[in-house]
């Protein structure tokens, strides 16, 4: 069998697998089918790789002697600590420093507004000039 015969079987096999895993899973609850989102993700993720492999034939029928190629690679996937924590604890800090200094920005650019309370609570400054002479006996006239 030829290196692209052999990954086109693989592809078929592992479709299969994930063909099966989303079978049984539209027949389980909606709390089961989410603690195994992750899983069938991921599977897709690895069916998808696979159309882009570049194996060598020993490889390619090293994961075909598997009975289910595509479970033996996510469980050594699982197994691999992929810095996939550390990399969401880098996007979580980065776009909350985004997020402040869009705040910041927007409070340097926009004018303070008082509310209306504040607008009656603050005094005009008292008119003088010829036009207004200052008010005797408490304002009255």
């Amino acid at each position: 069998m030829k290196n692209e015969q052999m990954l086109h079987a693989l592809q078929d096999k592992m479709s299969e697998e994930l063909d099966a895993l989303e079978g049984w899973l539209l027949k389980q609850s909606p709390k089961e089918i989410l603690e195994h989102t992750f899983e069938y993700t991921t599977k897709s993720d690895i069916v998808l790789l696979v159309e882009e492999a570049d194996l060598s034939d020993k490889q390619l029928r090293a994961l075909l002697s598997s009975s289910a190629p595509l479970e033996d690679v996510y469980k050594k996937f699982r197994n691999i600590d992929t810095g996939l924590m550390d990399t969401l604890q880098t996007c979580l800090e980065d776009w909350a420093d985004t997020l402040l200094k869009l705040q910041w920005e927007k409070q340097r650019d926009t004018p303070e507004k008082k509310s209306v309370a504040d607008r009656l609570r603050q005094k005009p400054p008292a008119p003088s000039g010829p036009e207004h002479p200052p008010m005797k006996g408490g304002g009255a006239r």
